[in-house]
């Protein structure tokens, strides 16, 4: 394990953000890069499969996550039954199984080189763009992308739906970076890397992901005052300050450069998501209608609706477990790290309330991160940030 001790996390930044996708799919570009990444992300799950079916602990592990072995066996079990009906292809599955067995080998000192592997996708995504389509950066608030057409809708639903969520857990980790490193460089690098990411989430104008990241901002904020209590009044200030700032900017560059996506805020109608959510309380039982019968665009109705009562009661049991880890976590240690976490988490279940279906692999990857934050380090030293 001390051999990957950097890979692991890095893997983990993979599937947090652009999972086993091209990174600039929504171009409709595939390069080398994307290749090397998938099948890193594989490999290293597979290792680590052999890795903790053959240790000790074995038996350990499984108690201990018993709230995620019961529901993702029950979901199991129901593609079994209805088997036929719906059937997620073998590229999301090996996705999602490969973002829960990385997470689960997560400590809580792994999490630095997380955010740190985040800010290197970042990096690499940006250094992409540029290279393959630049034209994409100069055009956006320039021509149709903004006012009339969003970034990747001529490619697939998927960078219309999940993509926001990539750039903008990429933009948590550099906010975290910035607050986390005393080295001025990496502060500096972490601003930079911000930009890019955050223009293509805004002109993609996913109106749930970005709710999402108003949240998880929100946890960082607050979490970061409350960790910094003793200068309590001169920090809030500067805090508020920079709130009032950033909601000026955004306001002030939005209605010029990205209008599509303020009026899909403001002015835009629901796509009949409310009409879906009142179809549901029509259709609940103990076992539910089956696997993805019923598309809710909501994740919890939609684990009532197809999976019952009883899916939804372990879905809420697995979610009570994470953020279980995550408090006591908190209560031995508070630091910007579990803040990064926390957001990060935050924005999946914000955004996974109004689109995609259980099957998504950035979700899962997510939500397992904290169940074994106590976990051994696959490191014999800590993380020393510069």
């Amino acid at each position: 394990m001390q051999k990957l001790r950097y890979i692991i996390p890095f893997c983990a930044a993979i599937m947090l953000t652009f999972e086993r996708n091209p990174m600039l799919g929504f171009a409709g570009v595939k390069s080398f890069v994307d290749f090397i990444l998938n099948y890193l992300v594989v490999a290293v799950a597979l290792a680590l499969i052999i890795l903790n079916c053959s240790s000790r602990d074995l038996k350990y592990l499984i108690f201990k996550n018993i709230s995620l072995v019961l529901f993702v066996g029950w979901v199991s079990l129901r593609l079994l039954i209805d088997a036929g009906h719906y059937n997620p292809n073998s590229t999301t599955v090996i996705s999602v199984l490969a973002g829960i067995i990385i997470s689960l080998n997560i400590s809580r000192s792994d999490l630095p080189i997380l955010r740190r592997s985040l800010l290197v996708l970042s990096f690499i995504f940006s250094i992409m763009i540029i290279a393959y389509v630049p034209s994409i950066i100069f055009s956006i608030g320039k021509n149709d992308l903004g006012f009339t057409a969003r970034l990747g809708e001529e490619y697939s639903p998927y960078y219309l739906i999940a993509f926001p969520r990539t750039v903008y857990i990429i933009v948590i980790a550099c906010v975290g970076s910035f607050v986390a490193e005393k080295n001025v460089f990496l502060k500096i690098s972490s601003v930079l890397l911000m930009f890019i990411p955050l223009i293509i989430g805004f002109s993609i104008a996913g109106r749930g992901p970005f709710l999402g990241l108003v949240f998880a901002m929100s946890i960082i904020i607050i979490g970061t005052m409350i960790m910094h209590k003793d200068y309590n009044k001169i920090y809030f200030i500067f805090i508020l300050l920079v709130m009032i700032f950033v909601v000026y900017y955004v306001f002030k560059i939005m209605p010029e450069y990205f209008p599509l996506f303020l009026d899909r805020i403001t002015l835009g109608d629901d796509s009949g998501r409310f009409s879906l959510w009142e179809d549901v309380v029509n259709y609940i039982s103990l076992f539910g209608m089956g696997a993805q019968q019923y598309y809710a665009h909501n994740l919890f109705l939609e684990c009532v609706q197809n999976y019952g009562i009883l899916g939804l009661l372990l879905l809420l049991s697995l979610l009570y477990h994470s953020f279980l880890r995550i408090k006591k976590g908190w209560q031995y240690k508070k630091d910007i790290e579990l803040l990064v976490l926390m957001a990060i988490i935050a924005l999946q279940i914000v955004s996974q309330q109004f689109s995609l279906d259980i099957f998504t692999a950035l979700f899962w990857t997510a939500i397992v991160l904290p169940l074994n934050l106590d976990k051994r380090s696959t490191r014999n030293v800590p993380v020393t940030l510069n």
